[in-house]
């Protein structure tokens, strides 16, 4: 494999096999990994960082297991590094996003967030470090994407996708979703959700749900997803958002 490392990569995709050779893209249930990720993936990053200087675009896929903060440090020297898309099994957690935060040139971002206990414990900050940002897609349970949205700066965000797993009840995401909707640009264009969510409650309408968005003006995409709850979707809501948007 490093043989095919050329300086003139401008992208990379790594996809590892999975034991039932499937691929997913998108996953509704808590990440909770077992292990590190294995240490050859972490040699393979630090060649990466060290021979592909015109690199644009890392993808990896399939890759189970919690991501070093260290690994994505060798990257930092790669200024034409503007896309970083980490499949949904790898696990991000605060140091890493403080990594990431470091990349000044970084444009997408794909991550599956999983803070660790002493991560909660501590106050988060990631400082400016998204500010030039255009599209952001987390993974994660409702607590930690809330968190770390809360921490940071989103200027420039364009496109916004949120899976957001084990959500306890209606009521709770529609508090959650507001305090991210109020950290980031009302400008946004783009916008898909996933939400998996408890059973056992009352059907609302699907406008309440997401009711901060509703405003919006820019919005030109619009999805959502929900697993195990079902919105209500009558006249009235398909009228709001004919008006919204």
């Amino acid at each position: 494999l490093t043989l095919l490392l050329s300086p003139s990569l401008r992208t990379v995709v790594l996809s590892f096999s999975r034991a039932n050779g499937t691929m997913r893209h998108r996953r509704l249930q808590p990440l909770i990994p077992a292990s590190p990720i294995p240490t050859h993936f972490e040699a393979l990053v630090q060649l990466i960082g060290s021979t592909l200087p015109h690199l644009t675009r890392l993808q990896v896929l399939n890759l189970p297991g919690s991501l070093p903060s260290h690994c994505m440090s060798y990257l930092t020297r790669l200024h034409q590094l503007h896309r970083i898309e980490l499949g949904i099994d790898t696990a991000a957690d605060y140091h890493v996003l403080q990594c990431l935060s470091r990349f000044p040139s970084l444009r997408t971002l794909s991550v599956a967030v999983v803070l660790r206990e002493e991560d909660r414990e501590q106050e988060l900050d990631l400082g400016p470090g998204f500010l030039g940002l255009e599209e952001l897609h987390l993974n994660g349970r409702a607590e930690d994407l809330v968190a770390v949205i809360q921490v940071s700066s989103f200027l420039a965000l364009r496109s916004l996708s949120l899976e957001i797993c084990t959500v306890d009840s209606p009521d709770a995401f529609m508090d959650d979703f507001a305090v991210i909707c109020s950290r980031v640009p009302k400008s946004i264009s783009k916008i898909d959700l996933a939400v998996s969510m408890n059973y056992g409650f009352e059907p609302i309408s699907l406008t309440t749900l997401v009711k901060p968005v509703l405003s919006w003006g820019a919005v030109t995409v619009f999805k959502v997803q929900t697993d195990n709850y079902a919105p209500i979707l009558d006249n009235d809501d398909l009228r709001s958002f004919a008006e919204a948007w």
